[in-house]
């Protein structure tokens, strides 16, 4: 098991481009693979997803420029991040202003972005860019 760092979570997220979302499980992969484990630690994950989160909103009500994009990663599956900044409705406001269709759940009632894999970047390129990286650090 490795355990993820928020450094490298902000790094995962900037790669994201605009109007498109990674899943949490994704991000999870993504820093297994670069680490060569089996598992990424999803708790330590979870709290630095959510550290950069809150930093980024700070920064951007003091007005810095370029903060991290941290609507762009779910929480989990297709659903927004109940504990992000703002919750749910401001985590679905950030994506729909990316052009993301956020839908309301019949059964659940749960927010959940629509078409899931047609928002989802796809992780082969982050994981390959991951690899280099760590083969980059080890020189």
């Amino acid at each position: 098991m490795v355990i993820s760092s928020l450094p490298e979570i902000n790094a995962l997220i900037r790669r994201v481009p605009r109007g498109w979302i990674i899943r949490f499980e994704d991000l999870r992969l993504i820093i297994s693979r670069k680490h060569q484990a089996d598992v990424t630690c999803s708790l330590t994950t979870g709290i630095f997803l959510n550290i950069a989160s809150n930093a980024a909103e700070e920064q951007k009500s003091a007005g810095c420029k370029n903060t991290l994009a941290w609507w762009q990663a779910l929480k989990g599956g297709d659903e927004p991040n109940p504990k992000a900044p703002g919750g749910v409705e401001a985590h679905r406001k950030y994506l729909e202003a990316e052009g993301i269709n956020v839908v309301t759940k019949l059964r659940s009632k749960k927010l959940a972005v629509a078409d899931i894999d047609k928002y989802a970047i796809p992780i082969s390129n982050l994981i390959q860019q991951a690899q280099r990286e760590m083969r980059i650090e080890s020189v």
